[in-house]
């Protein structure tokens, strides 16, 4: 199974306040068409392609089998436009790209939190890696990003 019940409905919402910053949302609403856009090189420079419609559709679809995966592909979408965009970071869609990502990142970090303190009122998951106390323990506000898969 995917994502389901409390943590769907969070991230489902997150996606929604993403896409309803449409002054800088509407550059990744769909998959980059290169030619209408007269960007023809597109496909060279960008390998896995990520939009906010495909990253809906594979939310609804069940595709996610955590919020970390849905938050990695939002990343790829703002690291492609980095990516393709930076030669001019005075464009728009550049501009755009910098204040959606600081505010997903910002929305990210307390749906995050949620996640930890859902998990950590879940002792019997990670008791035995020794994840139940040390994890309680982390998740006040000394606790950094976690490195790791995500």
């Amino acid at each position: 199974g995917g994502l389901e019940g409390a943590a769907l409905g969070k991230v489902k919402a997150l996606l929604q306040h993403v896409k309803g910053r449409t002054k800088d949302s509407v550059y990744f609403l769909e998959p980059v068409d290169p030619v209408a856009l007269g960007i023809p090189q597109y496909f060279e420079v960008i390998r896995e392609p990520m939009d906010l419609g495909t990253v809906e559709r594979k939310l609804l679809g069940g595709e996610y089998a955590t919020a970390h995966d849905f938050a990695s592909d939002v990343r790829l979408i703002f690291a492609n436009s980095v990516a393709f965009n930076s030669v001019d970071q005075t464009m728009p869609v550049y501009v755009s790209t910098v204040r959606l990502s600081d505010f997903f990142e910002k929305k990210w970090s307390d749906l995050e939190q949620w996640l930890r303190n859902r998990e950590a009122a879940q002792p019997a998951q990670g008791a035995e890696k020794g994840g139940g106390k040390q994890a309680r323990e982390r998740g006040g506000k000394s606790a950094g990003k976690q490195a790791g898969g995500w």
